[in-house]
């Protein structure tokens, strides 16, 4: 399968977002406007809220598994009226594989909006600092609201991606190979659109950083 080479080639593109912003991100407070206390205060807030994100994807997944489970029982039962086992044997693997891939990559999905958010928070962080210097943020602030919402909908694509199970429809044994084929292909598009979803963040992010940047230089 070619969605492998598809993540790999979508991950990569975070790198230059977040070296981009790391250089712009150390945020001042010789004002005092950003003390130690509201700092720590909102890291513990950020883990909290992506503790709850991880908890909602976990519980998607395993009321997935319980609304699934009639047919995965008629999938189980269909493998083994099937007359050949080795066939039986294939299609059992690519049915179970098709699970470990949806779940591995919501995961990264789910580990990627969270950098996202990290890099956003920098980046408000430091706008708050150029407001309290007298700078326009307005721009900025407007970008970071854009980002904001394009996370929380990459956020929503990612719950609904993990609530959903790829189980082919074995049901018609002359067509077994087109059935799973379209099962695989499925997942592929499913998750291809999931990805789009959160590049299209990651852009918006990007946007947020390139705005805190020209402010900077004013």
């Amino acid at each position: 399968m070619k969605i492998s080479i598809f993540i790999l080639s979508f991950f990569l593109l975070f790198a230059p977002v977040a070296n981009a912003q790391d250089s712009t991100s150390s945020a001042s407070t010789p004002d005092g406007s950003i003390t130690k206390e509201q700092r720590k205060d909102a890291i513990n807030k950020r883990q909290a809220a992506q503790a709850e994100f991880r908890e909602k994807v976990k519980t998607q997944r395993e009321e997935a598994k319980k609304r699934f489970a009639g047919e995965n029982e008629k999938f189980s039962e269909r493998l083994n009226n099937l007359n050949d086992e080795k066939k039986a044997a294939i299609i059992e693997k690519i049915g179970n594989r098709l699970t470990i891939m949806n779940t591995k990559y919501t995961d990264k999905l789910t580990n990627a909006t969270a950098r996202l958010e990290e890099i956003l928070n920098k980046i408000t962080e430091d706008t708050e600092a150029a407001k309290n210097e007298g700078k326009d943020t307005a721009e900025t602030e407007a970008a970071i609201a854009t980002a904001t919402d394009s996370i929380e909908t990459a956020k929503t694509a990612i719950v609904n991606q993990a609530s959903k199970e790829y189980i082919p429809d074995i049901s018609n044994t002359d067509n077994l190979g087109e059935s799973v084929s379209e099962t695989v292909q499925a997942l592929k598009s499913d998750l291809k659109e999931v990805f789009g979803i959160v590049k299209d963040a990651k852009n918006k992010v990007k946007d947020a950083a390139q705005k805190l940047r020209d402010l900077i230089k004013e």
